[in-house]
């Protein structure tokens, strides 16, 4: 059997093509039709009347949620029956406050059934579910209730624009119907980021941050010296540094790990850096040369140098320049010196 997630991510590509994968409680009934969350409950107005209806985790239609409005005490039936033999649903009732106060007991073969006795007048609402994630079936729906008393027509209510909250999610406000009747309204929803407080809804409050931790970091390290290092252990609830640890060998701490010893820079290099000239042109006016330089070299701007007579180590007459720009192992450099020939050597002196 695939796994859940699995099923649910195939279920998304197949069935909503536009909509991204998700996980969390939301994701079966993002095609719920607008009977789900409880706060989107469908009113059953007349009792005893059979509501057909389909539940399909599958299909992302998971739970539907239906409500009725109760005079006062008295007891409320409910009855489901589905028609898949290999599905099993779910059936329970719950309060205007959002507290489940019953499940539905095993009624026949493919029913179930929930007997409440009602002490409270208001709304209370049922909820029908596929049980698991291959689960689906169409049902059938039923609700009796048996008054102590007479039955109002609304849901009665005192006082025109009172609110009150239904959970955290939404609220009623008192309203007058018709002639006869002052009674609650359908139900609102909170804005996101909002939660119903006294029958109105407020930004919810932003939670304090939690309290930095005491001492350091569990096993964070750090240097003690030029080769030690300490590493930090809690215990009951505070962070405290061990003792020093020396490193192995010749190693040395850095950022609080041990490190083998970097190599020492090398030596400037003595004498003169040779290149070789690529080639000499006029730029803005003046004598330039194309030089290439050896891997490794320390020339900079600024460097002088001297162009060499053929394969010799002679200073060619009128050949000094001086470096004016140096990429990579290239430099460009300016001269005095109006034909090259042969001479293509060069010896330039690192700049200090």
């Amino acid at each position: 059997m695939l796994p859940r997630a699995l099923k649910w991510c195939l279920l998304c590509s197949l069935v909503l093509f536009a909509s991204a994968c998700c996980s969390g409680a939301h994701c079966p009934e993002r095609a719920s039709g607008g009977d789900w969350p409880r706060t989107k409950a469908k009113w059953l107005k007349k009792f005893g009347k059979v509501r057909n209806d389909k539940v399909s985790y599958p299909k992302l239609d998971r739970t539907d949620w239906r409500y009725v409005v109760l005079s006062g005490p008295g007891k409320m039936t409910v009855e489901l029956h589905w028609d898949n033999g290999k599905a099993k649903l779910d059936l329970s009732v719950w309060d205007e406050m959002g507290i489940k106060i019953h499940d539905g007991f095993v009624w026949g073969k493919l029913g179930l059934k929930s007997v409440v006795a009602i002490e409270h007048p208001g709304r209370y609402y049922v909820r029908v579910r596929a049980a698991g994630d291959d689960d689906e079936s169409t049902y059938a729906l039923r609700i009796f209730f048996k008054p102590e008393g007479v039955a109002p027509e609304c849901d009665p209510c005192k006082t025109v624009g009172e609110k009150k909250c239904l959970g955290d999610e939404g609220f009623q406000v008192c309203e007058k119907k018709n002639a006869k009747c002052i009674g609650w309204s359908k139900t609102f929803n909170c804005p996101d980021g909002q939660s119903c407080k006294e029958g109105t809804c407020a930004a919810d409050e932003a939670k304090p941050p939690p309290p930095p931790p005491r001492g350091c970091r569990n096993g964070a390290r750090r240097c003690k010296g030029r080769n030690t290092y300490s590493v930090c252990k809690r215990k009951g609830g505070k962070g405290k540094w061990g003792k020093p640890i020396v490193c192995p060998g010749s190693q040395v701490c850095s950022r609080g790990k041990c490190k083998d010893k970097a190599a020492p820079a090398p030596p400037p290099p003595k004498g003169c850096v040779k290149g070789k000239i690529i080639s000499m042109y006029i730029y803005q006016g003046k004598p330039t040369l194309h030089i290439e330089l050896p891997a490794g070299h320390t020339i900079k701007p600024g460097s002088q140098g001297n162009v060499l007579q053929g394969a010799t180590k002679k200073k060619l007459a009128n050949g000094s320049f001086k470096v004016r720009k140096v990429s990579g192992n290239y430099c460009v450099a300016t001269t005095t010196l109006n034909r090259l020939g042969q001479n293509r050597k060069v010896c330039i002196n690192p700049a200090r």
